[in-house]
């Protein structure tokens, strides 16, 4: 089963997983506007970066945020949401939430790690050096979810 995990964001973290633990791929892309862009643009950006990821994904899961100090900022990530969400519908994809604190128990033991504790308990899982927190988020995302799913490797 091939999993996406996305961490949603202006700079998306991903992670893809096929039925190998060997398999893991990961990366940010960033989707911010140009300095001549309108806003929008982030949109687009997110959605053929989503599109080109989903290309034969079984499962998608995303961080899952509940609450935002910043408005603005939840805007974004509702929009970025609902494109994920989109084009898994669209392709008649499964996706589920992962909850920010449950990856981050899972990861690390605390439900409340900062963003350096993300990625060295990526570094010390996988043995990775991520770009940043976002990849380092999409995978332990990735990682929550193949303990929540049962895979069948048929």
């Amino acid at each position: 089963m091939i999993v996406v995990a996305f961490d949603p964001g202006t700079k998306l973290g991903w992670a893809m997983r096929g039925d190998s633990p060997d398999s893991l791929r990961s990366g940010v892309v960033n989707c911010a506007p140009g300095r001549h862009d309108s806003p929008g643009v982030r949109f687009v950006k997110v959605k053929g970066a989503v599109e080109s990821l989903l290309t034969h994904a079984e499962l998608v899961v995303y961080e899952d945020v509940r609450r935002h100090a910043a408005p603005y900022a939840a805007q974004i990530y509702g929009g970025i949401v609902a494109i994920i969400q989109t084009c898994c519908e669209e392709r008649g994809i499964p996706f589920m939430g992962a909850p920010v604190g449950q990856v981050k128990k899972a990861a690390t033991g605390k439900g409340n790690a900062k963003k350096a504790d993300m990625i060295a308990a990526v570094q010390e899982r996988h043995g990775l050096a991520v770009e940043d927190d976002n990849e380092a988020d999409a995978i332990l995302i990735l990682d929550w979810a193949l303990g929540q799913v049962s895979v069948d490797p048929s």
